[in-house]
């Protein structure tokens, strides 16, 4: 963490933190390059070395609740926000705690970290959502450029269709990706490699659908008018991939029409 723990300055020299300036040296060794706030018992500043510190002539158990929530949400910002906004925070959450710190009841004090709290959180989130995309995206390049090469590269048509789905199952993923990346519900506080593992695993999703669904019209098992005709199996492997409850939704129409496996599955 690079805030620092209050200190109680009784054992150091006399001096009070209302008289602290810029470029002072603070009994904690570092140097002053803003201050938050000052009073006669408390600073908050912003030392040389960009850490948020803080002194208290003394450290009574609501300073310490209070150093709580600011240390758990500096740590969030740290791990979740990107580095380009993390000065701004800092600051923020530098004036907050100086506010904090200075009131008199405690759910007054915690209530001054609500709106940066907010703040770090919408930040957090579109760094997770941003994360998400730019991974499908990504292995949709990677995935898509390998099955339009085999669909380039084959002179079977079966082998061509199959290619095919795969490569529209995997377009409808992607687009799925970046319809919903602006509304998809991701902890913004998760780590980057969950999102990153998120995006990734959806556009795999969309290969897996894309070949199911055209294998499955092939064996006349579901949609087996389809396969016959390129552009309706291209349309429908594309909305396997779009739609992750569309090919659940077809398992689950055969299960339904199939007295052997809706037994066993009931079973």
């Amino acid at each position: 963490m690079e805030q620092s723990a209050s200190r109680n300055t009784n054992e150091l020299p006399s001096i009070s933190p209302i008289n602290y300036k810029v470029g002072d040296h603070t009994r904690a060794g570092t140097t002053i390059a803003f201050i938050f706030g000052a009073t006669q018992e408390l600073i908050v500043y912003r030392d040389t070395d960009q850490k948020l510190q803080w002194e208290m002539s003394d450290l009574t158990p609501a300073a310490t609740q209070i150093h709580h929530v600011f240390a758990k949400l500096y740590a969030c910002m740290k791990s979740s926000v990107p580095k380009a906004r993390r000065d701004e925070f800092r600051d923020q959450l530098g004036q907050a705690l100086f506010l904090a710190l200075t009131e008199g009841q405690r759910d007054q004090a915690i209530a001054h970290f609500i709106d940066v709290e907010r703040a770090i959180t919408q930040a957090a989130l579109y760094h997770a959502r941003l994360c998400y995309a730019v991974s499908g995206t990504v292995t949709f390049i990677v995935l898509a450029g390998a099955t339009a090469a085999t669909a380039y590269l084959t002179n079977q048509m079966l082998a061509r269709t199959f290619a095919l789905s795969a490569l529209t199952g995997i377009s409808g993923a992607w687009a799925s990706v970046l319809h919903r990346s602006s509304s998809l519900a991701l902890g913004p506080f998760d780590p980057t490699g969950q999102h990153v593992f998120q995006g990734s695993t959806r556009i795999g999703l969309g290969i897996l659908f894309g070949l199911f669904t055209a294998v499955a019209s092939k064996a006349n098992l579901l949609l087996g008018f389809a396969f016959d005709n390129l552009w309706v199996m291209l349309v429908l492997t594309f909305l396997a991939g779009f739609s992750e409850r569309f090919v659940p939704e077809m398992i689950k129409a055969f299960e339904d029409k199939s007295p052997c496996l809706g037994s066993s599955a009931g079973g």
